[in-house]
């Protein structure tokens, strides 16, 4: 185990920071930056004693970025809220349809929507 992390998950950062909280590392600085059309999450951890606990939303977004709200951050959960509405239509439109996964595209809409509008 490393004592520190430093991160740039380019997908799933929600499951990074899951599996750092549940690994007894605390997030300790993250930045949400955009270059060459892109967005890149980058989290720094330090591994503790104990688990540090963060809501849905902390581990969702990230405990700093959601905090600071920058531009960057507008940009990509605009996009993430439209590829998701778009995903959401088309799961609906499937013969058989996943419910699990439609209701969890559902939740995360509800997420972005909620954290865009504060």
């Amino acid at each position: 185990q490393f004592k520190t992390l430093v991160l740039e998950p380019n997908i799933g950062e929600a499951g990074v920071r899951n599996w750092l909280m549940m690994h007894n590392y605390k997030i300790i600085s993250e930045k949400l930056i955009a270059e060459a059309g892109h967005t890149y999450e980058l989290i720094k951890a330090s591994l503790t004693e104990e688990k540090h606990e963060m809501t849905e939303k902390e581990i969702f977004f990230g405990p700093f970025i959601v905090q600071e709200k920058n531009p960057v951050f507008y940009q990509k959960w605009e996009g993430q809220l439209a590829y998701y509405q778009r995903l959401l239509v088309n799961l609906n439109k499937a013969r058989k349809k996943d419910e699990d996964r439609i209701n969890e595209v559902d939740h995360d809409i509800k997420l972005i929507k909620e954290e865009l509008e504060n």
